[in-house]
């Protein structure tokens, strides 16, 4: 969904009591200006999109992709299953200063696209498209060590 400066924020929002009166309540902690992407982009400046999800142990994780520096970035979030205090905590690739500014991608500078996510039962894993440096398009798969 666009924000008001027209970049496009991943919503999500929770149904309590969907059989009878559908009752939907907004658990991607953000604003009008962010959505969830506004755990990695606080300012919404970003492009987000291609939402996918999945639950792995009982646990709901959402995969997307983001515009950073000229390039997609694949991003993974868990959701902490509380819809009173939402929060989201990004699972993807960490390097030295914390949680990763590029997501899974193999090279950062390159454009990701297609995030999926999936589980054999045991473990989890994310694949993706990623151009890679003579241009063609390559199939990416981590398995998530959660």
């Amino acid at each position: 969904e666009p924000n008001p400066d027209n970049k496009t924020q991943i919503r999500v929002a929770d149904c309590s009591n969907c059989n009878n009166s559908s009752t939907w309540t907004f658990v991607d902690g953000g604003n009008s200006q962010t959505g969830l992407n506004g755990i990695v982009d606080a300012d919404g400046n970003e492009d987000a999109s291609q939402p996918q999800w999945t639950t792995y142990k009982s646990k709901l994780y959402i995969t997307w992709t983001q515009e950073k520096s000229g390039a997609t970035q694949t991003r993974a979030a868990l959701f902490n299953d509380d819809v009173i205090n939402p929060a989201w905590q990004t699972v993807d690739r960490y390097d030295e200063y914390g949680p990763s500014r590029f997501g899974l991608n193999y090279n950062e500078i390159k454009n990701a696209s297609n995030p999926v996510m999936t589980s054999n039962g045991s473990k989890l894993f994310s694949v993706w498209a990623e151009i890679d440096n003579s241009s063609k398009s390559q199939i990416r798969v981590v398995e998530n060590p959660l």
